[in-house]
């Protein structure tokens, strides 16, 4: 069943480009309007853009014309899912217009307008898709010059496209000076700012400018007017996004760091290299969460072998193998020489003083549990099989118990190196789960209360 296209009832043979048949206005910008029409010899709709007439009075007007169309042609030749595709040029009452594709959907500009919240999910599928779009086009020789939100269409089904690549890469003096008065400022490059020659690179700048915006809700070099605006872009290195929203991956900030930085050789030198950096970031922080989730809770048959084996050292009859039938208190009880993970191997052996032989086989017993459990990485979980709780039964035995003080000191360390890891990884639920666990077992350790104070 064929679409049904209802057109303006006041509509004027005027208002028509040509074959393409006019609907209604989409929008009016600083260089033009951008109108809805049907092509009926496809059965479509698309949007064509016009260029303002007062942009074509003056003397550089014939030169303006071939530029546009130039670009246009080079346009046309781009087929990408995250370009608005070019269709078509032409002129109407002498001024120059393309046609492209039609994008069910807003563009960026209208959504951040409307205060969208952007999910971290929902921002970086954004800037991915402008980066695969970004790489298409500078492979061609293209350079957008005016790369911002209100160039950047959402479709309905949250595939982000480029579009007004053409019309921003006019380089000629003139043109340069053109483009600059009717572009926006707030994503201009520092090398665009004071005029310099730019490059590719300029898009990836106004791309890290877009994707800070996304994440925190805060444009990065906000000022009180448009030159304060631009000293900062210039010189003013930009707050970490994190220290606005604790919540936004540690990672995040290097990625941002590199792509702001104010020299364009310090930058991503082309889109696949950001496109990387942000899949790199997001992998290594999964395989991080991931980790410690397999080391908490254990591995299978692993974690099945540790519990059966506490069971029974738990429950035989604890004496040594080589006690007589009526043992005698043992004043001094030296143990093998085993140490847990991270605990000083320097210390060959242990004495322990005044017990029993069932205490200090008891004792003996809890070390390997501790150090198995130690081992897979169930440092102070589930509760009452972990290597924290078994060391802790070994100072209820034996109150002065040097290996289990120096157990518990690693087992101390260990989660601090932990929470230090997700942190820097920016895994804020991970390092929230050691912090917190870390501060139930150790409640007067700095460490933990600190991170969880500052979140």
């Amino acid at each position: 069943m064929s679409e049904t296209v209802i057109l303006p009832v006041n509509k004027k043979d005027n208002d028509d480009f040509g074959k393409y048949q006019f609907v209604s206005e989409l929008g009016d910008g600083a260089m033009g309007t951008v109108y809805k029409c049907f092509d009926p010899d496809f059965h479509r709709m698309v949007a064509i853009k016009t260029v303002h007439q007062d942009l074509l009075t003056d003397h550089s007007s014939g030169e303006f014309r071939e530029r546009f169309k130039n670009e246009m042609r080079a346009a046309g030749k781009l087929t990408h899912p995250n370009i608005v595709s070019v269709f078509d040029a032409g002129e109407k009452d002498n001024s120059p217009y393309y046609v492209m594709e039609f994008v069910e959907g807003q563009d960026l500009k209208c959504m951040m307008d409307t205060k969208t919240a952007f999910s971290l999910k929902q921002s970086l599928s954004i800037i991915k898709c402008v980066l695969r779009g970004l790489s298409n086009i500078h492979k061609n020789g293209i350079t957008h010059r005016d790369l911002k939100p209100a160039n950047i269409f959402v479709s309905k089904d949250g595939v982000a496209k480029i579009a007004d690549f053409g019309i921003a890469k006019l380089d000629n003096s003139e043109m340069t000076q053109i483009g600059t008065i009717i572009g926006s400022p707030k994503y201009m490059s520092p090398e665009q700012c004071v005029g310099e020659a730019v490059d590719t690179r300029t898009d990836l700048f106004a791309t890290g400018i877009i994707l800070y915006e996304l994440l925190t809700g805060t444009y990065c070099f906000k000022a009180d007017s448009a030159s304060a605006m631009t000293q900062k872009i210039i010189n003013v290195d930009i707050v970490p996004p994190t220290k606005i929203d604790g919540q936004i991956p540690r990672y995040l900030d290097k990625v941002l760091k590199k792509a702001l930085h104010k020299d364009a050789s310090q930058r991503f030198q082309n889109a696949l290299d950001f496109l990387n950096a942000l899949d790199e970031g997001k992998k290594n922080t999964k395989q991080n969460s991931t980790g410690f989730k397999t080391a908490l809770i254990g591995m299978g048959a692993l974690v099945s072998l540790s519990v059966m084996s506490v069971y029974l050292y738990m429950t035989e009859p604890l004496v040594d193998n080589a006690q007589t039938d009526n043992p005698k208190p043992s004043s001094a009880k030296v143990l093998p020489a085993s140490t847990p993970f991270g605990s000083d191997t320097s210390r060959s052996k242990i004495e322990i003083v005044q017990l029993s032989p069932e205490k200090t086989a008891k004792i003996a017993k809890l070390f390997k549990v501790a150090e198995t459990y130690q081992r897979i990485g169930r440092l102070v979980s589930p509760a009452g099989s972990n290597a924290f709780d078994a060391y802790k039964i070994v100072l209820n035995l034996d109150p002065q118990n040097e290996r289990a003080l120096s157990g518990l000191v690693t087992i101390e360390t260990l989660l601090i190196q932990k929470l230090m890891q997700f942190k820097e990884s920016g895994d804020v639920e991970q390092a929230s789960l050691v912090a917190t666990a870390g501060q139930e077992v150790f409640p007067n350790s700095t460490a933990f209360s600190d991170y969880l104070r500052n979140l």
